[in-house]
């Protein structure tokens, strides 16, 4: 009956577009930033859900080090079109649009009867002692046996934001500005949302670390601008119908948010 019912209306009628409203949308894979016109990463690199979190990376690249020319947290969201989250989207995209203490809330459960199978985020794993020189040579073998990570979006650690794993996991380099010791404030990097071993609320800020330190819980996540898509509007025009004229065909019906 559908069916019929649209082939009469295209037997007096022709669509014709008659203006055109133009939104922005966030990219596949990214959710909005409350407070900003700008969108962050749903799940930490490679922001891809059910995969593991990339951990190792510096933000920027160590002095004549091959491999941390290109791994190295800038230069992976550059590669992708994207750039490292401000502290301020970062923050925002953690407590979501009411601000909350944690992405879960505003109480952090109590740690005595917690365990790492029923924290509402990835936080409450047991601490493993460590090789430090295994590290700083990169074994793979001493990075899979400290690893107690979740796989992304595995736990259902969701920000109001829709951002998933901001809290513990791992942690996630961003750009931010800090205080030298002669007093004046420079361009940097710091570290938010802790790791799998501690939990952090949302707005505590890890400023000690050069951007050049790297370790084995070290990841992030990216931002980017919204990108514009266009939605025609069409009104119907009468007009003589001529066979093989396919009604709607030509339509985007898919209806653009300012966000999604």
């Amino acid at each position: 009956m559908k069916y019929l019912l649209l082939s009469l209306i295209a037997t007096l009628c022709t669509l014709v577009p008659v203006s055109a409203r133009t939104a922005t949308v966030c990219p596949d894979g990214m959710v909005k930033v409350p407070g900003h016109n700008s969108c962050l990463d749903q799940y930490e690199w490679p922001n891809q859900q059910g995969k593991n979190p990339i951990v190792g990376m510096p933000a920027v690249p160590l002095w004549q080090d091959e491999l941390t020319a290109s791994f190295n947290a800038k230069a992976l969201c550059e590669s992708v079109g994207k750039r490292l989250c401000s502290v301020d989207e970062w923050i925002n995209s953690c407590e979501g649009p009411e601000g909350a203490k944690y992405p879960f809330g505003n109480e952090l459960p109590d740690l005595r009867y917690t365990t790492p199978e029923n924290a509402p985020c990835n936080y409450a794993q047991w601490y493993i002692g460590r090789n430090e020189l295994a590290i700083q040579r990169r074994d793979p073998n001493e990075f899979e046996r400290l690893w107690q990570g979740d796989r992304s979006g595995e736990r259902g650690c969701v920000s109001a934001s829709g951002a998933e794993d901001m809290m513990g996991n791992v942690e996630e380099w961003v750009s931010c500005r800090k205080r030298r010791a002669d007093g004046r404030v420079t361009e940097s990097m710091c570290l938010m949302g802790r790791f799998w071993s501690e939990p952090r609320t949302c707005n505590q800020v890890l400023r000690t670390h050069d951007p050049k330190y790297f370790d084995y819980e070290t990841g992030t996540r990216c931002c980017a601008d919204p990108i514009r898509a266009t939605r025609v509007a069409i009104i119907p025009e009468f007009s003589i119908w001529s066979p093989g004229f396919q009604p709607f065909s030509h339509l985007d019906i898919g209806a653009f948010d300012d966000f999604r």
